[in-house]
This record gives structure tokens, C-alpha cells and sequence, in this order.
């Protein structure tokens, strides 16, 4: 295995915020053909708002030089390998990748199953999405700052990738996992390659050249 030589930020206290009608399309409302108004606005609002505050949202990255890449395979020079044909196209231009991390905590993990299993089903299933969507504009929300602080050496990051997602298997997570000491920041990982808290994520965005 190569020698490591990136370095791990953490970030205790992630200031995202999750757009409602991003929320709302996750539970399934259509902007246009779905109508809220009335009690039950205020209902799906309220619990919106209680979901965003029990998200408790930390973070990690770290920037990571690839050793090897091809049209299926990238390793990075820690040892980490991923493989993907839709990675492997993606970065095809990058030499280095951030590798990033962002859980809400499990209070609104508790909080969601809680209402769920105590007959306030809807309840639960609007927290539940308030947490999905806010755990991932934390990883916009971090991608953005690496923008910024790329803008310096003239390059930017490219889409950012999750595993699970675009032919890249979900058991790409345990070498994010491993590559960020993720454990250090309060996420555990099973024999599965589940994530723990339900509402942790991980990304791969590579660093390009701004043309």
C-alpha cells in the first residue's frame, strides 16, 4: 500500500440547510400539482422545522492524489480502489479527488422511528425526509467550500459521486469509511457496508484544472 499522505479535516458544526421544496419532493409532492394549505401546511411545516433542528450535522474530507486510474479503476494513493466505469469517466481529467463525509447524528434517527412506531406515521416520514435532505446539502455545503478554497489554484470539483450510485457499489464505502477514519466523527459501518447513523453519507468528487 502507498504511503498516506493526505490529511483529514473534520468540521463539528455544519451550517447547511435543506430546501423545503426539496423536502416536500422527497415525500412526494409535485410542485404545481400538489396543493398544501391550511392545518395541514402548518403540520407538515412544523414538523419540517422540528426534523431540521434535531440534525445535529458533522463532517470530513480529505484530499487524496490518484495513483492509478483507467477506464474502470481509480486508486488513490492510500490504497483506496474504486471501481466504476461512470468514476473512471468522470475523473478522467483529475489527478487528485476529495473524498467527503456528513452525518445528521441519530437523535433524528430516534426521533423519526419514534413517531413511527408510536401511530404518528406522517409525522415520522417528514422528519425522516427532512434528515435525508439535510445530510446531503451538508455535502453541498462542503463542496462548496472546497470550491472556494480550489479558486486559489485555479481548479474546481467535478460532480460529486456516492456510492451506490452510478455503477460504483455501496461496498465502496468502507474505503471512505477507512480513508476518513469516519468512526472518529460518530459513524460506524456494518458487515452490510450500511452506514450508522441511518443519516450519514459519503462522496467522491475529483479536482479538476478550470478551463
Amino acid at each position: 500500500m502507498a504511503e498516506h499522505f493526505s490529511t483529514v479535516t473534520y468540521l463539528e458544526n455544519i451550517n447547511a440547510r435543506a430546501a423545503e421544496e426539496h423536502i416536500l419532493f422527497r415525500m412526494g409532492y409535485k410542485k404545481g400539482l400538489t396543493e398544501l394549505g391550511g392545518e395541514e401546511l402548518i403540520r407538515i411545516t412544523n414538523s419540517i422545522e422540528e426534523g431540521r433542528r434535531l440534525c445535529e450535522l458533522k463532517g470530513a474530507y480529505g484530499r487524496f492524489l490518484i495513483e492509478h486510474q483507467d477506464f474502470l479503476r481509480i486508486q488513490l494513493d492510500n490504497g483506496a480502489l474504486f471501481e466504476s466505469r461512470q468514476l473512471a469517466d468522470l475523473l478522467k481529467d483529475s489527478k487528485e479527488v476529495f473524498l467527503m463525509a456528513a452525518t445528521a447524528g441519530a437523535a433524528v434517527v430516534e426521533k423519526a422511528a419514534f413517531y413511527l412506531k408510536n401511530g404518528e406515521g406522517a409525522k415520522g416520514v417528514i422528519i425522516d425526509a427532512a434528515a435525508s435532505e439535510t445530510v446531503d446539502s451538508a455535502l453541498d455545503w462542503m463542496q462548496d467550500l472546497l470550491n472556494k478554497k480550489l479558486q486559489r489554484e485555479g481548479k474546481v470539483t467535478t460532480r460529486r459521486f456516492s456510492p451506490g450510485y452510478g455503477g460504483l457499489s455501496v461496498t465502496a464505502q468502507k474505503s471512505i469509511f477507512d480513508s476518513l477514519n469516519a468512526e472518529k466523527m460518530g459513524i460506524n459501518i456494518n458487515d452490510k457496508y450500511i452506514l450508522m447513523p441511518e443519516k450519514s453519507v459519503f462522496g467522491i468528487a475529483g479536482i479538476e484544472v478550470l478551463k
